[in-house]
């Protein structure tokens, strides 16, 4: 089994409020990666239909959190002049 690129920022963990380090093993080297909490206030109901979306895709919250955030990023880049 191949490994998948590993990005720095999905590869952090959030534990009880704290961001804490995370060992990255990416082109055979290992980095320590420091990740970092965001809060975003959202209306109940827009937070459950995100939840259940990300559950029907096999993924957590957070996941998805950075994936549309890397991807934003990436978008944002490409057109910008």
């Amino acid at each position: 089994m191949g490994q998948n690129p590993v990005s720095p920022l999905n590869s952090g963990f959030l534990f009880n409020g704290y961001s804490l380090h995370n060992s990255v093993r990416a082109c055979g080297e290992t980095m320590e990666v420091k990740t970092v909490a965001i809060r975003v206030q959202m209306p109940d109901t827009l937070r459950a239909k995100f939840k259940a979306q990300c559950a029907l895709q096999g993924k957590t919250m957070n996941e998805m959190v950075i994936e549309l955030i890397e991807g934003w990023l990436a978008e944002s880049s490409n057109s910008t002049p």
